[in-house]
């Protein structure tokens, strides 16, 4: 299923024209993710996302709803349990691993990212827009 995705991921990238090669090539998934705060596609711009070296929080109108500590892996989340010794010491991978999830990264351009939750029993992807 995960090569599945994977190949099905990748077409998404090629097909989309506003993607440009080398934007994939020069920052990684957890730079990007880094340098911006994030409204999640459809839902209330008072509603983000921000990501740290070590840290995904969740914000609504300001305030801060919780936190959860993440590692970017380049191994599949699916072949591996959360390590907390990882947290904050990798920053190259598309795989985004939290205690309760694995996620895949999939950069649209420098300010669309698309999370992939991975689940065999329910997988979704959530769209993430820079926000102004």
């Amino acid at each position: 299923m995960i090569i599945v995705f994977a190949c099905s991921a990748a077409k998404t990238i090629e097909g989309n024209e506003k993607l440009s090669s080398s934007i994939i090539s020069n920052i990684s998934p957890q730079e990007l993710l880094k340098s911006k705060k994030w409204n999640i596609r459809g839902k209330s711009v008072g509603i983000y996302y921000e990501y740290t070296q070590t840290e995904k929080t969740l914000y609504v109108d300001g305030t801060n709803v919780g936190s959860t500590k993440y590692y970017i892996s380049d191994t599949n989340c699916f072949e591996q349990s959360f390590n907390a010794s990882k947290v904050g010491q990798t920053n190259t991978g598309r795989f985004l691993v939290t205690e309760d999830s694995c996620y895949y990264i999939t950069i649209i351009d420098n300010s669309t990212v698309q999370i992939s939750f991975l689940s065999h029993e329910n997988p979704t992807t959530t769209t993430l827009i820079a926000k102004p």
